[in-house]
């Protein structure tokens, strides 16, 4: 499998991984124009097919994948600071473990 990158740019920010556990991380997210920052807790997931994304990557199926803009809300939240990302993150993991 292809675990997802800790460091990547898109849509003009820089995502940098800086907590996860199991498949919830926390992302601090990086304006490249204006240094702003926030945070994403979200659901790492596992692609189930491959598939053709209309950038023109191939997106293998097993490969790692964050939440697309549609899923966020659901598989992926922002937030102002880390102390409240860390506090989602929290919460997921919990949930999980009370549903193992």
């Amino acid at each position: 499998m292809s675990t997802h990158p800790t460091q990547f740019d898109k849509a003009g920010f820089k995502h940098t991984q800086i907590a996860r556990e199991g498949d919830v991380a926390i992302f601090r997210r990086t304006s490249l124009k204006t240094g702003a920052e926030h945070h994403e807790t979200v659901l790492i997931r596992v692609e189930p097919r491959t598939r053709k994304l209309p950038s023109g990557t191939i997106v293998k199926a097993g490969s790692e994948k964050y939440p697309t803009s549609s899923e966020w809300g659901s598989f992926g939240w922002t937030y102002k600071n880390q102390e409240t990302a860390q506090a989602k993150f929290d919460a997921l993991l919990v949930e999980k473990k009370s549903v193992s």
